[in-house]
């Protein structure tokens, strides 16, 4: 199910001035490599500068995209660095599917077994949905090794970010659906020329022995040490 709309791992919105990229009505593009794939030991990096389009070809916004992949013992840690910029003011609305997402394996989703955990000590979608957390993990048990993803938000982000959590494998942090997450008035966050808004994430993709807990904890403490708080 939502072969066309849950590729992994993605950042899209249902609503920036009033196009959806979410469910791929509206599309966002690649323009080209600000700067270009490269990588070293441990580590690769890239910059891209995507165009947001709607149906009739107009442009949105652009966004400024930097990621980076660092190996570490027991998986990979994926930077995701976003900066959105607009020639016309535009808005992002308040919608259940905004933000970074990730979608799990349907074996290690929750109903099939997998385990739903956030930094704040809930467990399963029902607890976690709605809520703010640092991070989210998402794993489970495949060919007998303990694997999964850890969604992860920069405390620089203009606004902590809700967890649209589903029992069936999805996970989404999203700090513009106040409403939709059920946490207050309808939210509508301007983008105007000549201002940014920047949004910070990772993710830390895992695996370990089927015995072996993964500690989001302690790889949530090493992306702040790769990207520290401006604040």
């Amino acid at each position: 199910d939502h072969d066309t709309m849950h590729p992994g791992i993605w950042m899209a919105f249902g609503d920036v001035g009033g196009a959806d990229f979410w469910r791929n009505k509206a599309r966002i593009i690649h323009d080209s490599f600000l700067e270009s794939p490269a990588g070293g030991a441990g580590r690769s990096s890239f910059t891209e500068l995507k165009r947001y389009l709607r149906p009739d070809g107009s442009l949105v916004c652009t966004e400024e995209f930097r990621c980076s992949i660092h190996v570490r013992r027991g998986g990979y840690l994926l930077t995701w660095d976003s900066t959105f910029r607009c020639d016309k003011e535009c808005y992002f609305g308040d919608q259940e599917e905004m933000g970074l997402g990730l979608r799990v394996a349907t074996p290690i989703s929750e109903v099939e077994g997998g385990r739903l955990r956030d930094s704040e000590g809930r467990r399963g979608a029902k607890q976690i949905w709605s809520n703010a957390a640092a991070w989210c993990d998402y794993s489970g048990t495949v060919d007998g090794r303990r694997v999964g993803m850890t969604l992860m938000c920069h405390p620089d982000n203009f606004r902590p970010s809700w967890m649209h959590a589903r029992d069936y494998g999805l996970v989404v942090a999203n700090p513009f659906g106040r409403q939709a997450m059920k946490k207050g008035p309808p939210s509508r966050v301007a983008l105007k020329p000549g201002k940014e808004l920047r949004l910070r994430y990772a993710v830390w993709i895992h695996a370990a022995e089927a015995d072996q807990k993964p500690n989001s904890a302690a790889a949530y403490a090493e992306y702040l040490n790769l990207a520290p708080s401006s604040r």
